[in-house]
């Protein structure tokens, strides 16, 4: 642990070295601020301030650059529309149909399960050792039985059919 001295005659205990490129930074915005819960705030979150800046920049670089390097052929093969390696036929802008955007979001309803079911069953051991495990059971049957019936209401209903 290394104790510094700011030069607003307060003591900063760092944990670690690394602490230490944050105090720098920090230390040039308490010239003109208290010292107090700013610098605890944005001390805590300068680090993910550097990591964003850091990958804006990578991201800036790495477009210039093939901007500036990368071949420019344009031609009127390359300029044409690209669907699935044919020529499109048709307006680019059409209806879809409804029944599309009902089973997309059935989609997302019955993945969100999943979602809950992996970390669910990590943890189902540990609820078993302390005798919570019929619980926790009863409470997984419960949430997939809702899902099931949301499910059977949807077959019944014809949203999963494809004409």
């Amino acid at each position: 642990m290394l104790i510094l001295k700011c030069h607003t005659n307060c003591m900063l205990f760092v944990k670690k070295p690394t602490y230490f490129i944050q105090y720098v930074i920090l230390s040039k915005l308490t010239n003109y601020l208290e010292y107090g819960s700013f610098f605890m705030i944005a001390n805590e979150y300068i680090s993910i301030a550097i990591f964003i800046g850091v990958t804006a920049l990578i991201a800036v670089i790495a477009i210039l650059l093939g901007t500036l390097f990368g071949p420019q052929r344009p031609g009127s093969k390359k300029n044409m529309p690209y669907e699935s390696g044919m020529d499109p036929i048709g307006p680019g802008q059409r209806r879809i149909p409804v029944r599309f955007y009902l089973i997309s979001v059935l989609f997302i309803l019955f993945d969100i399960e999943v979602v809950f079911l992996v970390p669910w069953a990590l943890i189902f051991s540990d609820f078993v050792e302390r005798g919570q495990g019929v619980f926790l059971m009863v409470e997984m049957l419960v949430f997939i039985l809702i899902l099931l019936v949301g499910y059977a209401y949807a077959w019944k209903k014809g949203a999963l059919e494809w004409e």
